[in-house]
């Protein structure tokens, strides 16, 4: 832009006139200047918040990959583990809805961020399922242990330790099989000889009277 003389009452009609058709000329590239700037200006400051909805928009599908991830190692190791696998459930739907909106490229983060919070929601249950579960087994085994202690013998021969001051019994008071003889029979016929001559004859009292003599009955 030109610099244009100032328009002074003392200067001269031509001098005035001059002034003001080179002011005319320049205007039109005011204009024209000014609206080019003001669309530098739009660019510049719609370009900036469209890196700044982009960052957001990449922080957010990132925190959400993170999330997922995360969520699936939880989902992977607890099988078998929580107490209601209704919880395992509502963390696998949260994580395919989440899977949804990567796959998709999804621009929108609102719902990312919804979907985070899902994933969080549902992990926290999972959480909470392992932990009641591993209480439940933790009390199962405490009652298993105490019931053990308490109910558990052991069957088993019984030894009994003899009284110091009663009478000792042992097994060789018993006769034993060489003690005890089987009479043959000439044995028991001599004995049956011997008995029977040491019998007392009929009639006759074996019973001595105090004078020493016996007497026969007649």
């Amino acid at each position: 832009m030109k610099t244009v003389g100032g328009c002074e009452a003392s200067q001269s009609d031509s001098v005035l006139r001059q002034h003001a058709r080179s002011m005319s000329k320049q205007l039109s590239g005011i204009k024209e200047n000014t609206k080019a700037l003001t669309s530098a200006t739009t660019a510049v400051t719609d370009s900036k918040a469209a890196k700044t909805k982009q960052d957001a928009i990449d922080q957010a599908r990132t925190n959400l990959r993170n999330a997922i991830d995360t969520a699936q190692e939880l989902l992977d190791g607890s099988l078998y583990k929580v107490a209601d696998n209704a919880t395992r459930v509502a963390l696998e739907n949260a994580i395919s809805t989440a899977q949804a909106l990567i796959d998709g490229n999804s621009t929108d983060t609102k719902a990312m961020q919804n979907a985070v919070s899902g994933i969080t929601t549902a992990s926290d249950g999972v959480n909470a399922s392992i932990a009641a579960q591993n209480q439940a087994n933790a009390q199962s085994q405490t009652n298993t242990n105490t019931n053990g202690g308490t109910n558990t013998y052991r069957r088993g021969s019984t030894t009994t330790v003899p009284d110091p001051s009663s009478p000792k019994t042992t097994e060789s008071e018993s006769p034993s099989p060489s003690a005890t003889k089987t009479p043959t029979d000439n044995e028991t016929t001599n004995n049956q000889l011997s008995g029977s001559s040491e019998q007392p004859k009929p009639g006759v009292s074996t019973d001595t009277p105090k004078g020493g003599t016996s007497e026969q009955s007649e």
